[in-house]
């Protein structure tokens, strides 16, 4: 069991046993390659582009507004310490979005595709 603290969140995790599923049916498609980028969530070998989610852009710009309050702030005060905090709550939302995203993609395409590369 690990008990670790990221931001302000705490998380528990803990390994337990599970019965093997059956086995998945085959899958309807061989390959396909993805490109993780920044500006697209993924773009895949067959030309399909998956966008980033709209979460995704309302946090980027959130982020960016704090980052401008944390440079105004004075080094070392309590204000600058509380804005930091928020900031590192927003790049916590930003890569929460974006991990979320990228893993309800991936299990589509896991389901989907019998080889998947990627691309980081």
């Amino acid at each position: 069991m690990t008990i670790s603290k990221r931001t302000d969140n705490w998380y528990i995790s803990f390994k337990y046993d599970l019965e093997p599923a059956p086995l998945p049916t085959p899958k309807k498609r061989a390959v396909i390659g993805v490109d993780v980028g920044i500006n697209t969530l993924a773009t895949c070998s067959d030309g399909t582009t998956y966008p980033n989610v709209k979460a995704y852009k309302q946090a980027k710009k959130r982020l960016s507004r704090y980052q401008r309050r944390v440079i105004k702030k004075e080094p070392g005060s309590k204000n600058r310490a509380k804005a930091v905090k928020r900031l590192a709550k927003a790049h916590k939302k930003v890569a929460d979005i974006r991990a979320d995203a990228l893993h309800k993609l991936t299990t589509w395409l896991a389901k989907n595709y019998s080889t998947i590369v990627i691309e980081v």
